[in-house]
C-alpha cells in the first residue's frame, strides 16, 4: 500500500494518463448494537498490522461526511487507504508497457507453459510459441482454467455485482463502507458519479447482473448515506474475483514438479 502512489505515478509518467488516485482516506462506519467493541477490535487488528486507524467520534464522522446515515453507531478514520478508477488504471497500464516496447497481444487464449529443466520459459498462445526469462501468471480467477498452472493458482471466480451513480446529494469525500458494501467516490462533479458494490457470489464463470444482487448493493449503500435513495443509476456490472483456497493472494515463484 505504501509503494502504490509511487507505481501509479511511474505508469501516469509512462503512459500519459491519469487514473483518478484519490488520496483521501476511507471511512468505516459500523450500525451493530455491538459497534463499539466492533471498533475497538478492527483498531486493534489494523495496528497490528501497522495500519494508521483510528476511532472517530461520530460528531466528527459527520461533520467530515455530511451526507452519513445518523443511524451509524461508530466509526473509523483510516487515513492511509487510497482509491482510483480500475478500468483508467488497466488502459494506463497497457499503455505504458506498449510504451515500453512490450508486445501486446489481444484475444489470445494461453494454451500451455513452455517448460525446460525445471523452469517455465515460456507459454504457447494461439498456436504461437513465446519465451521469456520470466513468465508472471496474472490471470486471477481464469488463472486455474490453465491445466498446467492448477496446481499453482488453485483459484476460483468469486462475482461481484457493482452499480454506478449519480448522486445530487450532499458530496462524499472519501471511501465509506461498512460490513454490508462500499461507496467509492469518482470525482467531485455535480452530480457525483459514486461506484457502490459488492456482493460475495459462488456463481461459477457466470458474468450475469442480476435485481437481487444489486438491489442487496443499493441496499448496503443506502444504508450507509440514506440521500442515495434518490440517485440515479448510470450503470451495473459485475466482475469475478479471484479466490484461493486459504483466501490470501498468491505471490512468489511456483516449485515447479515434474
Amino acid at each position: 500500500m505504501a509503494l502504490y502512489p509511487e507505481f501509479v505515478a511511474a505508469i501516469e509518467a509512462d503512459s500519459d494518463r491519469t487514473v483518478g488516485l484519490r488520496r483521501t482516506g476511507a471511512m468505516e462506519i459500523l450500525f451493530s448494537s455491538d459497534a463499539a467493541r466492533e471498533l475497538s477490535t478492527l483498531v486493534a487488528l489494523h495496528h497490528g498490522l501497522g495500519l494508521r486507524t483510528e476511532a472517530l467520534p461520530l460528531d466528527e464522522a459527520l461533520e467530515m461526511e455530511s451526507a452519513l446515515s445518523r443511524h451509524a453507531q461508530a466509526a473509523a478514520l483510516l487515513p492511509e487507504e487510497c482509491a482510483l478508477d480500475s478500468r483508467a488504471l488497466t488502459d494506463a497500464v497497457l499503455a505504458a508497457a506498449v510504451a515500453r516496447d512490450a508486445e501486446v497481444c489481444a484475444g489470445v487464449e494461453v494454451e500451455s507453459f513452455v517448460q525446460s529443466a525445471g523452469r517455465i520459459e515460456g507459454v504457447v498462445a494461439g498456436g504461437r510459441r513465446f519465451t521469456a526469462a520470466h513468465v508472471i501468471l496474472a490471470a486471477g480467477a481464469f488463472s486455474s482454467r490453465l491445466a498446467a498452472a492448477r496446481r499453482y493458482a488453485p483459484t476460483r471466480p468469486v462475482r461481484g455485482q457493482m452499480v454506478a451513480l449519480g448522486s445530487s446529494a450532499p458530496p462524499i469525500h472519501r471511501v465509506l463502507r461498512s460490513t454490508r458494501g462500499y461507496i467509492v467516490p469518482r470525482d467531485d462533479a455535480r452530480p457525483q458519479r459514486l461506484v457502490a458494490g459488492s456482493t460475495l457470489e459462488n456463481a461459477g464463470y457466470e458474468k450475469r447482473v442480476t435485481p437481487e444482487g444489486i438491489a442487496r448493493v443499493l441496499a448496503a449503500a443506502q444504508e450507509i448515506v440514506p440521500g442515495l435513495d434518490a440517485a440515479e443509476i448510470i450503470e451495473t456490472w459485475c466482475g469475478l474475483r479471484p479466490d484461493t483456497p486459504d483466501h490470501l493472494p498468491i505471490l512468489g515463484r511456483p516449485i515447479l514438479k515434474a
